[in-house]
């Protein structure tokens, strides 16, 4: 069992958001600070059971956000797996990354991208600094080409506008 206080379960909701959920696709309540909240513990359990419940229905087996993974402390597996607090892989994701290009690793701190991949990005420099992200994907962290990737939050804002016109 795995024991959270509510500030713990706001910085969940931080981290799904952050980088795997669009908060229209999961439909979960923005958790609000205790200090922003007059919930009583009842309500509070009640809400943080609601949301425990939508969340498993929608969470899979793709599950790769480094921060959510060492909230729940399972690998992307579902195995018990508590992660060193100094690891790459604690780092949290800025964003989330869809793989549309495939890439070779070339060094030792580049990570091999497929088609279809799903990256947590944790470095984007601006593209005049560099065109080389950092990210993460099975528990690999590394760097790879910007033009490999699209963000999601950008495909879907690309969609969402194609099909308004």
């Amino acid at each position: 069992m795995v024991r959270r206080s509510y500030e713990e379960f706001c910085t969940l909701d931080a981290h799904l958001h952050q980088c795997i959920y669009d908060r229209r696709y999961s439909k979960l309540a923005p958790l609000q600070p205790l200090g922003q909240t007059e919930e009583k513990t009842e309500m509070l359990c009640t809400l943080l059971s609601d949301y425990l419940s939508r969340l498993s229905g929608i969470i899979d087996n793709k599950l790769n956000c480094g921060p959510v993974l060492s909230w729940m402390e399972i690998d992307n597996r579902g195995n018990r797996f508590l992660l060193k607090e100094e690891a790459s892989l604690n780092v949290p994701a800025i964003a989330a990354a869809h793989v549309v290009k495939r890439y070779t690793a070339q060094a030792s701190d580049e990570i091999s991208i497929e088609v279809g991949d799903i990256l947590s990005v944790i470095d984007m420099p601006p593209k005049e600094e560099t065109s080389w992200w950092r990210g993460k994907h099975c528990f690999q962290v590394g760097f790879f080409p910007s033009e490999c990737v699209e963000l999601i939050n950008e495909k879907q804002s690309a969609s969402t506008a194609s099909t308004k016109t």
